[in-house]
């Protein structure tokens, strides 16, 4: 990630015994819609629960600053993770970074409650 990115994107680092674990970053999209972008967990954490903790966290803060809808651009190996985060399939769209890769779309519906959504309640701390 540039300095230009970081300084116009929340990019949020999940520290665990003073290790970064994993982080993620908001894109403001349209006044009722942010994406979840750059959401990663160091490969040695994963299954962990780190990226259900950056999740949880992720959506706690776009409900708080009103968003209603969270758009996700998932890699195809993530996408049951998203799933279980109460992402719903809205088609593909092509990878920016590797040609004829076409990477999963997933919206959440930030007006539904966390129970509605098993994968992002409000039990773990960041």
């Amino acid at each position: 990630l540039s300095p230009s990115y970081l300084k116009s994107h929340p990019t949020y680092v999940l520290e665990d015994s003073n290790v970064p674990r994993g982080f993620y970053s908001l894109e403001h999209l349209t006044p009722d819609t942010v994406e979840l972008s750059f959401l990663f967990v160091d490969s040695p954490n994963i299954g962990a629960g780190f990226g259900r903790r950056l999740m949880q966290h992720a959506v706690r803060l776009a409900r708080g600053k009103n968003y209603r809808t969270m758009r996700i651009v998932g890699d195809p190996n993530a996408e049951r993770f998203y799933r279980a985060a109460g992402g719903k399939s809205a088609g593909t769209e092509p990878s920016r970074s590797i040609p004829g890769r076409r990477l999963p779309v997933f919206v959440i519906d930030l007006s539904v409650s966390s129970s509605s959504n098993p994968g992002t309640g409000s039990d773990a701390g960041t």
